[in-house]
């Protein structure tokens, strides 16, 4: 732990920074599954899905029961760019939704 993960969060701030409190309560809100669309974020099975060293892109499989309406695909893109069309596979066919995008 570093010394700034111990210094308390500045509440006080937080009008200032409204797009990262916004943020981090849609983050909390999926994973708790407060609209009962993401039940896999609180599940414990978790199979890594696709890794890209490369362009630092990475995608995990998050489920519950492994039921597809339970299932859910995390993709990060840690890189310094955005993409306009990357392709991951996904774990089964069917509709699949966008359900938070922080671009």
């Amino acid at each position: 732990m570093s010394e700034d993960d111990r210094i308390p969060l500045d509440w006080s701030r937080r009008d200032h920074h409204t797009g990262i409190v916004r943020l981090h309560r849609g983050l909390i809100a999926l994973r708790r599954n407060r609209a009962g669309r993401t039940a896999g974020l609180r599940g414990q099975g978790v199979t890594v899905h696709h890794v890209n060293n490369t362009d630092k892109v990475i995608a995990f499989h998050r489920y519950a029961h492994g039921t597809p309406c339970d299932s859910k695909i995390v993709l990060a893109n840690f890189g310094n760019r955005s993409y306009q069309d990357y392709t991951v596979g996904l774990p089964r066919r069917g509709t699949w939704r966008v359900r938070f995008n922080s671009d």
